[in-house]
Protein backbone atom coordinates (compact mmCIF):
# COMPACT_ATOMS: atom_id res chain seq x y z
CA UNK A 1 0.00 0.00 0.00
CA UNK A 2 1.70 3.24 -0.79
CA UNK A 3 -0.66 5.77 0.14
CA UNK A 4 0.02 8.53 2.76
CA UNK A 5 -2.08 8.40 5.67
CA UNK A 6 -2.49 10.27 9.15
CA UNK A 7 -3.29 6.36 10.29
CA UNK A 8 -0.69 4.02 11.05
CA UNK A 9 -0.67 1.34 8.32
CA UNK A 10 -0.92 -2.65 10.03
CA UNK A 11 -1.25 -6.03 8.16
CA UNK A 12 -4.84 -6.96 8.13
CA UNK A 13 -3.87 -10.08 10.64
CA UNK A 14 -2.33 -7.51 13.13
CA UNK A 15 -6.07 -6.28 13.53
CA UNK A 16 -8.08 -9.24 13.39
CA UNK A 17 -8.83 -9.44 9.43
CA UNK A 18 -8.50 -11.66 7.09
CA UNK A 19 -6.10 -10.58 4.21
CA UNK A 20 -7.54 -13.22 1.78
CA UNK A 21 -10.87 -11.88 2.56
CA UNK A 22 -10.04 -8.14 2.55
CA UNK A 23 -8.56 -8.78 -1.08
CA UNK A 24 -11.44 -9.89 -2.53
CA UNK A 25 -12.98 -6.39 -2.65
CA UNK A 26 -10.16 -5.55 -5.73
CA UNK A 27 -12.74 -7.60 -8.34
CA UNK A 28 -15.68 -6.66 -7.16
CA UNK A 29 -14.84 -3.06 -7.14
CA UNK A 30 -13.01 -3.34 -10.84
CA UNK A 31 -16.41 -5.18 -11.56
CA UNK A 32 -18.50 -2.31 -10.82
CA UNK A 33 -16.20 -0.11 -12.69
CA UNK A 34 -16.08 -2.13 -15.34
CA UNK A 35 -20.24 -2.67 -15.67
CA UNK A 36 -20.15 1.66 -16.15
CA UNK A 37 -21.64 1.80 -12.85
CA UNK A 38 -19.27 4.30 -11.37
CA UNK A 39 -16.56 6.48 -13.02
CA UNK A 40 -14.23 5.78 -9.59
CA UNK A 41 -14.57 4.07 -6.20
CA UNK A 42 -12.05 4.62 -3.49
CA UNK A 43 -12.28 2.19 -0.69
CA UNK A 44 -10.52 2.44 2.96
CA UNK A 45 -10.54 -0.23 5.73
CA UNK A 46 -9.47 0.94 9.12
CA UNK A 47 -9.63 -1.14 12.45
CA UNK A 48 -8.35 0.61 15.91
CA UNK A 49 -7.17 3.53 13.99
CA UNK A 50 -4.92 1.47 11.91
CA UNK A 51 -5.04 1.63 8.00
CA UNK A 52 -5.27 -2.24 6.43
CA UNK A 53 -6.60 -1.54 2.96
CA UNK A 54 -6.21 1.30 0.36
CA UNK A 55 -7.80 0.67 -3.39
CA UNK A 56 -8.40 3.23 -6.26
CA UNK A 57 -10.45 1.91 -9.14
CA UNK A 58 -11.65 3.23 -12.44
CA UNK A 59 -11.03 6.85 -13.54
CA UNK A 60 -11.91 10.49 -12.64
CA UNK A 61 -14.84 10.72 -14.49
CA UNK A 62 -17.34 8.26 -16.87
CA UNK A 63 -16.28 10.33 -20.42
CA UNK A 64 -12.78 10.57 -19.39
CA UNK A 65 -9.84 7.85 -18.70
CA UNK A 66 -7.86 9.35 -16.48
CA UNK A 67 -7.05 7.42 -13.61
CA UNK A 68 -8.60 7.77 -10.80
CA UNK A 69 -6.40 9.78 -8.04
CA UNK A 70 -5.82 9.28 -4.66
CA UNK A 71 -6.56 12.89 -3.55
CA UNK A 72 -10.21 13.05 -5.81
CA UNK A 73 -11.98 15.26 -4.56
CA UNK A 74 -16.62 14.11 -4.28
CA UNK A 75 -18.83 15.63 -4.65
CA UNK A 76 -21.77 13.49 -2.01
CA UNK A 77 -25.13 14.17 -2.63
CA UNK A 78 -28.28 12.93 -0.32
CA UNK A 79 -31.64 12.46 -1.93
CA UNK A 80 -33.66 14.15 0.45
CA UNK A 81 -31.27 17.34 1.01
CA UNK A 82 -30.50 20.47 -0.55
CA UNK A 83 -27.01 21.23 -1.73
Amino acid sequence: MSIESPLEIASPSAVGFSAERLNRIDPAMQAEIDAGHYAGISVMVSRHGKLVKAGFYGYQTLEGREPLREDAIYRIAFPNSRI
